[in-house]
């Protein structure tokens, strides 16, 4: 009787599977993470799409209930704030960079930090991202996608004039001093260096 109670109490204690949380992109595809952010607020289909603009590191919505918006996806934001900010959930604190799973191109492995995608003995990184806020979003907290490792270093985080798929005037942040991008600033951009020259922050090397 002992093992048997024993048996169950084990059973109990087993933890909850992982809930897969979805990102619609055009075209109707969609990726996936089984990593859920702190701070998510309730989306009963867990499935998120892109506002206007239709940018990665603009507003999200949830299917099921549209009024629910969270400041960029979940593949970006590791702890969403506790409050809203003008009926958005902005994101007190970004992923290190992310990959995607071994042998499932649809499912997205966001990592906290450099340590833990070590210990996971991830071999390569897609991307990387630095802390953002968008001024004409009311300073809405964001993250930026980006190929360059050390960019985190450069600047603590970046000042961005507005989310623009063409790009847009922006800042590095570096211990509350503020370097202007010698260029407008695209997410995603495909730069792989980024470095100071005369005042301003520009790409160094492309790819």
């Amino acid at each position: 009787m002992r093992f048997a109670l024993a048996q169950y109490g084990a059973a109990a204690a087993a933890p909850p599977a992982p809930v897969s949380n979805y990102v619609l992109f055009g075209g109707g595809s969609s990726e996936f993470t089984l990593r859920t952010p702190g701070g998510l607020p309730s989306c009963p289909s867990n499935t998120w799409y892109f506002n206007d603009p239709a940018t990665y590191d603009s507003i999200s919505s949830c299917t099921s209930k549209s009024s629910t918006q969270i400041s960029v996806n979940v593949f970006r934001c590791a702890q969403y704030s506790a409050t809203a900010t003008k009926g958005v959930v902005g994101c007190a604190k970004c992923y290190y960079a992310w990959n995607y799973a071994a042998g499932n191109p649809k499912q997205v492995q966001p990592w906290a930090s450099a340590i833990e995608a070590k210990a996971a003995r991830v071999s390569a990184l897609e991307g990387y991202f630095v802390p953002q806020t968008i001024r004409d979003k009311g300073s809405m907290q964001s993250c930026f996608l980006t190929n360059d490792p050390s960019l985190a270093s450069l600047c603590d985080s970046i000042d961005r004039s507005a989310i623009d798929p063409r790009g847009s005037q922006s800042w590095c942040v570096k211990q509350g001093v503020k370097t202007p991008f010698g260029y407008p600033l695209q997410d995603n951009d495909g730069c792989s260096k980024y470095a100071k020259y005369q005042g301003k922050i520009y790409c160094y090397k492309w790819g």
